[in-house]
């Protein structure tokens, strides 16, 4: 069997496991188990817990992605970056009860959660590169951590949105992003080839 196909049965197993109990509950073998593949065949291509995750997060990278190409070129930074962000919210939607599983188990194995500190900066690039934002390094590494943290700040609002509407998350993301426009443009100096500048969405 392909490594990709094994990838793809582990991630769809670990995501109905961690929707039925709690992620810190699960463990390889489980996956294993549900997904109709031998722990030795399994452990081959995702040899721990982490590395599953890994997976299910470069799934949503590659549908955001794929979401993102759809979207209007024409937008100005600051509305490209608004919906690539909604896209990344898009394409958890449909895993939402395991991501708060995931979630809430990696909040408390600190070493798990830093197993994928790594995966985890490699999605916000592949945010900051759906995006459009400035590739100088200098650049690109404020970026990055000025996405992380307009990340963090929405997530959890949109844990707890309604799924039909997302309103809450689309309010909240606005208003992170409008918060690093008006810092970019404080320090303008250093940052202004990172995001938009206030006069480039008056």
């Amino acid at each position: 069997m392909e490594a990709n196909r094994i990838e793809t049965l582990a991630v769809d197993a670990a995501l109905g496991l961690a929707g039925e109990r709690t992620w810190s509950e699960v463990t390889l073998g489980d996956i294993a188990a549900r997904a109709g593949l031998s722990l030795a065949r399994l452990y081959g291509v995702l040899p721990s817990t982490s590395a599953v995750v890994d997976a299910f997060w470069r799934r949503v990278d590659v549908e955001m992605l794929n979401y993102v190409e759809d979207l209007d070129t024409e937008d100005n930074e600051l509305d490209k970056l608004f919906d690539t962000i909604m896209a990344r919210f898009e394409a958890l939607e449909s895993y939402r009860p395991a991501v708060r599983s995931i979630y809430d188990g990696l909040r408390r194995d600190p070493l798990s959660w830093l197993a994928l500190r790594r995966s985890f900066w490699r999605s916000m690039n592949a945010l900051i590169d759906a995006s459009g934002l400035s590739t100088e390094p200098s650049h690109r590494l404020l970026g990055s951590r000025l996405i992380v943290w307009v990340w963090l700040r929405t997530f959890s609002v949109w844990l707890d949105d309604d799924p039909r509407e997302l309103a809450k998350t689309m309010a909240a993301v606005n208003a992170e992003l409008r918060r690093l426009q008006r810092l970019t443009s404080f320090c303008r100096g250093t940052t202004a080839a990172t995001l938009p500048s206030s006069e480039s969405t008056a």
